[in-house]
């Protein structure tokens, strides 16, 4: 898939995963730095650059954070079982796999018309004709259904003024 300059984070999600909240906050801070990475590696959710995991020094390089603790901070993001890891020991997102399988399913259903089972004709138009005041087009706002004075101020009794916008309701 194409590049994006955001990804999906759900807060709630972050701190309701109890594998996650048992780590220390340095190893919660690197999985984020980790989480990163991978949201910009090739293939998405994969930590790697150019397609070849991601060693130690590098990570300290690309995290910030000194390489003396990246080994003592992995081994408790994995044995809290956060992430998981390829045949090739390259560490991977589930989630982040996941949310990117769906969304190259859901191109692939996209580009074969989306939904199979909307199929043309069973949707009603956007303004059906029998919701049209005649068969030339939609309606029009007509004027003379609202009642405004001609100046400020002048009012009939029992009239209303009525904004259609945004503003104040006056009655």
């Amino acid at each position: 898939m194409t590049k994006q300059p955001w990804m999906k984070f759900y807060p709630a999600d972050w701190r309701a995963d109890a594998a996650l909240r048992t780590c220390s906050p340095a190893a919660r801070g690197m999985w984020i730095e980790m989480l990163c990475i991978m949201h910009d590696a090739s293939p998405r959710g994969v930590l790697a650059i150019n397609g070849r995991p991601v060693t130690d020094a590098q990570l300290s390089v690309l995290s910030g954070i000194p390489a003396r603790d990246i080994v003592r901070l992995t081994d408790e993001l994995e044995g809290a079982g956060v992430f998981s890891r390829a045949a090739d020991g390259a560490i991977y997102s589930r989630r982040i796999m996941r949310d990117e399988d769906r969304a190259s399913r859901d191109k692939a259903n996209g580009t074969r018309g989306g939904n199979p089972r909307l199929k043309a004709g069973v949707n009603p138009p956007d303004n059906p004709p029998h919701n049209r005041s005649d068969n030339r087009g939609d309606k029009a706002q007509k004027l003379e259904a609202r009642e405004e004075p001609s100046q400020e101020g002048e009012l009939d009794e029992g009239s209303k003024v009525v904004s259609l916008g945004r503003g104040r309701r006056d009655a």
